[in-house]
């Protein structure tokens, strides 16, 4: 059995079903919580129905990752945003999570040299950073960041 050449498509759409099936459940949970407490909806609550917008689409990654961390800055703010100390850290968590995304989308768009390179490897001269690395790296600090939050 030659496990690189078999296929797992159904793994991962399996996978992915799931989760963006337990993600729904808890996000209508939380909002029906919202609802029963007769507490207000805030940002925090938008974010993460954005992040499980972006996260059912598939499309864009870096923006459901820093949409959820958003969300848990957001909440964070509304539980403890009383605390001057902890909202400059708050502050501060939410800066390093725009500047994630911001590199990730610039680097993500301009992987290729020129840009067309990308889905035209005919292009004379056209390079490509190495994908491999950048997803490595990128999910290192997508870990750290999600540490920190």
């Amino acid at each position: 059995m030659d496990v690189y050449h078999e296929s797992q498509v159904h793994q991962i759409y399996g996978r992915t079903i799931s989760h963006i099936v337990l993600a729904t459940v808890a996000m209508v949970a939380r909002l029906g919580a919202r609802k029963v407490s007769v507490a207000n909806l805030w940002w925090d609550d938008l974010t993460i129905v954005l992040a499980l917008i972006f996260l059912a689409i598939q499309v864009l990654y870096f923006s459901s990752a820093v949409a959820i961390k958003t969300s848990l800055i957001l909440l964070y703010h509304r539980i403890f945003g009383v605390i001057r100390r902890f909202r400059w850290a708050l502050a501060a968590a939410l800066t390093i999570v725009v500047l994630y995304f911001i590199v990730c989308l610039i680097v993500a768009v301009l992987e290729c040299h020129p840009v067309a390179f990308y889905w035209d490897k005919s292009i004379r001269g056209g390079t490509c950073i190495n994908q491999n690395q950048f997803y490595r790296w990128n999910g290192v600090s997508n870990l750290l960041i999600d540490f920190m939050v």
